[in-house]
């Protein structure tokens, strides 16, 4: 990939993903979320640090060297939580459309 080593390309997919999720971090944490239940909305939210910490540490270096491997699994462990929260959105959607 353009001759860079490998650790630079972890670095900067971490660091690019660890931008563009800090940008829904409000929603997440503002005092009225419009997730529910409850349970689900602090899962998100442990789920958003948990990711947000591991992309954190694969773009700086710190502890380990960056890898593949753990910028996959950040990435992988939004998927679960991403997917349910889009399934309720559009079963809502749909149940209020109907008439």
């Amino acid at each position: 990939m353009l001759e860079f080593s490998p650790a630079v390309v972890w670095r900067t997919c971490s660091g690019f993903h660890l931008a563009c999720s800090l940008a829904v971090f409000w929603p997440f944490f503002r005092p009225h979320s419009t997730l529910s239940p409850p349970l689900f909305l602090w899962s998100m939210r442990f789920n958003f640090v948990v990711v947000n910490l591991l992309q954190l540490l694969n773009a700086t270096g710190w502890l380990f060297e960056p890898t593949a491997g753990l910028y996959f699994l950040a990435v992988f462990l939004i998927l679960p939580g991403t997917g349910f929260a889009f399934g309720r959105l559009l079963f809502e959607f749909l149940r209020r459309r109907a008439p």
